[in-house]
């Protein structure tokens, strides 16, 4: 295993600092690890900020030294905490880093020959990484890689740049052992890397020799640090951009172009003939000759290129990403200094356009600049937001990092005119109080600010949108009013125009494949299903249950609806618990029985989903699931969860017999079977997505395929849902790039926004998207001869034809505001600017009387099922602006149970342990988080209901709130966690 003293010197350090980027969740990782203290990390970001990543890295390797007094660590365990955080960060490079750093071993068996190799391409190794195109070297070692391991480098090459695939491929090729080296010189041959090659071929043994020849001590000796002033320069490629999905497979017409370097190592002394210049005019091409766009997406580009704010409007899968790349190239070629915000909907799609930006535009030049690409989420936004905006020219971010809510909660306020360039993705989202239009709010302010001074609007940023649909709006059922939420998207963005192709038609039809959508398929329910009515049945009963509690009366009835597998029992369910009874009903003894029967409810209504959309044996198998979970709080029921308890056990063993029986099979699944294995039969190259309406529908249907005699021999499957982890989101994705899957069962996450790999079939099981989400799901299908498949039951008919009407709606929209003339389109945006600015100021008015409401009166916390006091606003301080924790030694002794977080990790600069939940009836209250030393109760206000104290000590009117923002109340901030604020929590318990 390597040490410490190994990251100072030689290769290991070098591929350290090619390979760690220093960010604020590593640095974190390393100053919870101990590696580093405060001053250490503010030192190394000072350092990057001011000068280099290299330059930064250098310092933190010198301070992780234990020789430097950082800490009192071993050698052995410094290394191990580094490595543990490389692997922890979530960048596949510091894992491929990690792997390395541990791989790295001494290789005594090998002969001096091999030895001396070895050494010779670690030397080399950072340029190599940097420089080499794996797939142009890796037909020639078949011989000693897998298949399986060839078609993942070639896909890491493919979405994430030949560095990364080249540093995989380089890595494998150490751990084959010593069978390698003739093939990887033949490769260098092939490849043009000729003076590499000959001083490899040194190195080997001579034919028919054992390969046990000695060197001359001064070879075996040699000090990496000799060869440290060299450097090998190899090309870098001018990729092909002709795609959203990655650089163009046509690569072998690449080769590289060599300049005159001079390599000593020992006895070998060759020359590298590349001509500097070439290499520098090679290696930036990309940023100063534009890249090589399609024609269709070279006038979608041209609008925001002359610096107009605009909309580009094209079909999913036509490349709007590049698009954007190349906006952002002209941008900053034109601007002295350029700072560009990418803006996106989820912290999934800022790691997946982060990673497309930095393949084509970071480390590169334009004039004088040294493009920086960053990313900001939810996850950084403590971080001083100016530090990090000034340290980058690009930076991929979250709405909510910039909007009201998030500058109200930190007091980090940035102004848009920051930025010279604004790119919002999927922008047909900036509408009412989206986060999109909370950001663009904000500019509209600045603007008519401006105007209303008389002064110029030009330090402005410029602003484009990126988007499939405008959509039409929920309540439009006419062309006028479809152009006018149009309209609305347009003033709310600024926009001047729509960039969408109109010249280079016959260029997207080339390009774009438009999916045969097949007949839709409509089945009527079970003639007879007996588990739907004994769920119904014991719904029901619960029903009757609360209509005998005292609190009912403060509760709407939902006997009207039915079945009650539909929406509108769910969000009856949900509101009645979230509003209704927190509000209404004060009592905890009358409360928290009305929760209880909602919450068995709940359960019960999610199992008639299941059973609707998949099996009745899935549907039970949930509610057993969810019944055993319930169990574990026992100690904290009440009559209610007992009698509910008892009906449920002496109801499944019959319920589960009735869904094995064969004539309960679902209609919709009976339908849905041949139309996928006949598409897999004819084509079984094939790849789909299977969407459906709930998160635990993909989980059944997912189980389903696997036990299905027809299914499980043609497709490999995973689910996908908005609670799928980040990392497993990633790796389904690439799998079902390399079709190691074949089919995603998914809901609507995956219907905008996340890149996936060629897909030519899609089937919508019993769910119809919103008027967006149509077009954004048929546009998932990028491969050709693409199918879309709808089977439903009988009763979604109408709404199926609704979306096809709204469809149409949309596109004739677009049409007309197209065909309007510049000088009526511009009326027409003037005149929903004057109507938002009076909606604005109507807003900042309520807002303003809102927050002058907030005071410093005292207000009762309580607990939202059971009423349990929990305790008062004096009780509460604000850390770093944002955490909202208990100061209160006897709010943890009496209050609060604390479990094992089921996914702990950090959360800015805390640490979730726990989850502490109320004593009284097992309701989650939040989390408790580690602070240095410190454990603290971190609590989320949704779980409580809020009474202000008046004078006499009794309580005012309940309220329910979702953000601490709109709390009534001001709390305390604090820079620091005090020590006697430290609650001892007896860990081994949790095991």
């Amino acid at each position: 295993m390597a040490s410490p003293d190994n990251l100072l010197y030689g290769n290991n350090r070098k591929m350290c600092l090619c390979f760690l980027h220093i960010e604020p969740q590593i640095l974190m990782r390393f100053k919870n690890a101990g590696l580093i203290n405060n001053d250490v990390a503010e030192e190394v970001n000072n350092i990057q900020k001011h000068k280099k990543n290299t330059d930064a890295v250098e310092f933190l390797l010198g301070k992780l030294h234990v020789d430097n007094g950082a800490n009192n660590s071993s050698a052995e365990e410094i290394f191990s905490k580094f490595k543990n955080c490389l692997t922890e960060s979530g960048y596949e490079n510091h894992k491929d880093l990690a792997d390395h750093l541990e791989g790295l071993k001494p290789l005594p068996a090998l002969s001096p020959h091999h030895q001396q190799f070895n050494r010779i391409l670690q030397d080399v190794h950072p340029q190599l990484v940097e420089y080499l195109r794996p797939s142009n070297f890796l037909v020639f070692l078949t011989p000693i890689i897998s298949k399986a391991e060839i078609e993942s480098i070639l896909a890491l090459e493919k979405h994430e740049g030949a560095p990364s695939a080249a540093f995989k491929m380089l890595l494998l090729l150490q751990r084959t052992g010593s069978n390698w080296q003739a093939p990887f010189v033949r490769a260098c041959e092939e490849n043009r890397y000729t003076e590499l090659a000959e001083a490899l071929k040194l190195s080997l043994p001579p034919e028919g020799s054992s390969g046990e020849q000695s060197f001359d001590s001064k070879m075996e000796t040699t000090d990496i640090d000799d060869v440290r002033s060299h450097t090998v320069q190899y090309e870098s490629m001018d990729y092909d951009h002709g795609d959203n999905a990655g650089a163009s497979s046509d690569l072998n017409s690449l080769k590289p172009e060599f300049h005159s370097s001079k390599y000593v190592s020992g006895k070998l002394d060759f020359e590298l003939n590349i001509d500097k210049d070439e290499y520098e005019e090679q290696k930036f091409k990309g940023l100063k000759q534009g890249m090589q766009l399609r024609p269709y997406q070279k006038e979608l580009s041209q609008n925001a290129a002359k610096g107009e704010n605009t909309i580009i409007l094209a079909p999913t899968g036509t490349g709007k990403t590049i698009v954007a790349v190349e906006v952002i190239r002209t941008h900053i070629s034109k601007c002295d200094n350029p700072k560009v915000a990418f803006v996106v909907e989820k912290k999934a799609l800022a790691d997946q356009q982060e990673i497309a930006i930095k393949k084509f535009l970071d480390g590169g030049q334009v004039g004088r600049s040294n493009i920086n690409v960053g990313k900001v989420t939810g996850d950084t936004v403590l971080t001083d937001l100016d530090t990090v905006f000034d340290s980058l020219h690009i930076v991929v971010l979250t709405a909510g990092v910039l909007s009201n809510d998030h500058r109200a909660v930190t007091d980090q306020k940035i102004a848009v005119s920051k930025f010279t360039l604004i790119i919002i993705d999927e922008c047909h989202h900036c509408q009412k109080s989206h986060p999109y239009n909370r950001l663009m709010r904000m500019y509209r302010e600045e603007r008519n600010e401006l105007i209303s001074l008389g002064q110029s609007t030009d330090k402005l940023p410029q602003v484009v949108g990126l988007t499939a649909t405008l959509g039409a709006g929920k309540k439009s059922r006419s062309v006028p009013k479809a152009v006018e939420h149009g309209l609305t998207i347009l003033a709310n963005m600024n926009a001047k125009n729509i960039s969408m192709v109109e010249r280079e038609k016959d260029s997207l039809a080339e390009y774009l494949n438009i999916p045969e959508e097949m007949t839709p398929v409509y089945v009527e329910r079970r003639e007879e299903d007996p588990i739907a009515d004994k769920i119904t049945e014991l719904m029901t009963e619960i029903e009757r249950e609360m209509e005998s509690l005292p609190g009912y009366r403060h509760i709407p009835k939902a006997s009207r609806i039915k079945p009650k597998d539909r929406q509108e029992y769910e969000q009856w369910v949900m509101t009645a618990i979230g509003r209704y009874c927190p509000e209404m009903v004060e009592s905890g003894k009358e409360r928290r029985p009305l929760i209880v029967c909602l919450e068995y409810l709940k359960i019960y209504q999610k199992a008639l989903c299941i059973n609707r959309d998949a099996r009745s044996k899935d549907a039970c198998t949930f509610l057993r699931e969810q019944f055993e979970k319930k169990l574990k709080e026992r100690d904290n029921f009440i009559d209610q969860n007992w009698k509910f308890e008892r009906s449920f056990c002496s109801n499944i063993k019959v319920m589960e017999k009735e869904a094995i029986q064969s004539q309960n099979r679902n209609p919709l699944l009976m339908e849905l079977e041949p139309l996928i294995y006949n598409e897999f039969k004819n084509n079984p190259d094939s790849r789909a997505l299977l969407f459906t309406d709930t998160i635990e529908s993909t989980r059944f249907l997912k189980q389903w395929i696997d036990e299905s005699p027809k299914l499980k021999q043609i497709l490999k499957s995973c689910p996908m849902t908005s609670e799928t982890s980040e990392a497993q989101r990633r790796s389904s994705l690439q799998k079902f790039e390399d079709r190691d899957y074949n089919m995603m069962v998914v809901t609507s996450v995956m219907e905008e926004g996340i890149d996936i790999g060629p897909c030519n079939l899609v089937y919508r099981l019993n769910y119809v998207p919103s008027d967006c989400g149509r077009i954004q799901q048929k546009g998932r299908i990028r491969a050709e001869n693409g199918k879309s498949f709808f089977v439903c039951y009988g009763n979604l008919k109408a709404n199926e034809e609704m979306a096809k009407v709204m469809e149409k709606l949309m596109a004739d929209a677009v049409k007309t505001i197209k065909a309007m003339t510049p000088h009526l389109l511009a009326q027409h945006l003037e005149r929903c600017r004057k109507l938002d600015k009076r909606m604005t100021e109507e807003e900042t008015r309520k807002r303003r009387l809102k927050g002058q409401s907030r005071d410093w009166k005292e207000y009762q916390l309580c607990c939202k099922k059971c009423s349990e006091e929990a305790c008062t606003s004096f009780d509460i301080k604000r850390y770093n602006k944002s955490h909202h924790y208990v100061c209160l030694q006897s709010f943890c002794d009496e209050k609060i149970d604390i479990k094992p977080h089921h996914k702990p990790g950090q959360m800015d600069d805390l640490y979730k342990l726990g989850k502490i939940y109320c004593s009284s009836c097992a309701k989650d209250w939040g989390v408790l988080a580690k602070f240095h030393d410190l454990n603290i109760p971190v609590l989320k206000i949704d779980s409580f209901v809020v009474y202000e104290i008046k004078p006499d000590g009794s309580r005012g009117n309940a309220k329910v709130v979702k953000k601490w923002i709109n709390a009534p109340f001001t709390v305390e901030d604090v820079d620091v966690i005090e020590d006697e604020l430290s609650y001892d929590v007896d860990f081994e318990s949790w095991n």
